[in-house]
């Protein structure tokens, strides 16, 4: 890192971005801002900050599962108005990717979808290891009855 921040080359590798290329499509797209660059024109590098180099890896992630550009825009635009740091708040989150739907969990009982605006979500989790064996114990209990 320079004193001025990531540069894209280094934010491409650290992420896991393909090529500069794709770095500068989702700045274009509003999916990426480089934070660091106070001035935005042809010829001038971008700069990145951490919380960009955080935020640009969950978009690989979510790029290399499917999800398309307009669907993380939207997810990364919901979840700015929901935080005012999203980078800071990934850390403590879990983010699901069902489909081209992405959801977090801010909670076990709040799930959020962010590709649908923030409209909440209903997410129910099954032990099936501890229905396996208690079904084995019914069985077994009304075997010897």
């Amino acid at each position: 890192m320079s004193k001025s921040g990531f540069s894209t080359e280094q934010l491409v590798k650290l992420a896991g971005l393909p090529s500069k290329h794709m770095v500068a499509y989702l700045c274009r797209s509003g999916v990426l801002t480089p934070s660091l660059s106070k001035v935005r024109r042809r010829g001038v590098p971008r700069q990145f900050a951490f919380e960009d180099i955080v935020i640009a890896r969950v978009v690989a992630n979510l790029l290399r599962s499917g999800v398309s550009v307009s669907a993380v825009r939207t997810a990364l635009r919901t979840l700015a108005k929901q935080l005012r740091q999203p980078a800071s708040m990934l850390r403590s989150q879990n983010v699901a990717i069902v489909g081209k739907r992405v959801y977090i969990s801010e909670s076990p009982e709040m799930v959020t979808e962010l590709t649908a605006g923030g409209q909440l979500a209903f997410c129910f989790m099954l032990d099936l290891p501890n229905l396996f064996t208690e079904t084995q114990r019914q069985i077994r209990q009304s075997d010897a009855a």
